[in-house]
């Protein structure tokens, strides 16, 4: 939550009724499982500001017999040192 410290306003946008909006999109069935369903957006941008296209990396290893499913996620972490 580096991104959310200190900055309340932007903390404000990022949740709803106390559940952070991870941009992703989906349903829960009737025995309330989630289904993640896809993205609202479709774009990762990391730390240096790099963009990331997951949808391009997922076509890529999909593409073989091997994978059957895939998903490919930011993962940030606060590294001291």
């Amino acid at each position: 939550m580096l991104g959310y410290y200190e900055d309340p306003e932007l903390t404000r946008k990022a949740f709803r009724n106390g559940h952070f909006m991870t941009g992703n999109s989906g349903c829960m069935d009737r025995h309330g499982y989630l289904h993640i369903a896809g993205r609202k957006k479709d774009i990762i941008v990391t730390s240096t500001g790099k963009n990331i296209y997951p949808e391009e990396i997922e076509i890529h290893f999909t593409d073989t017999e091997y994978i059957k499913e895939i998903v490919i996620s930011g993962n940030y972490s606060l590294h001291q040192g």
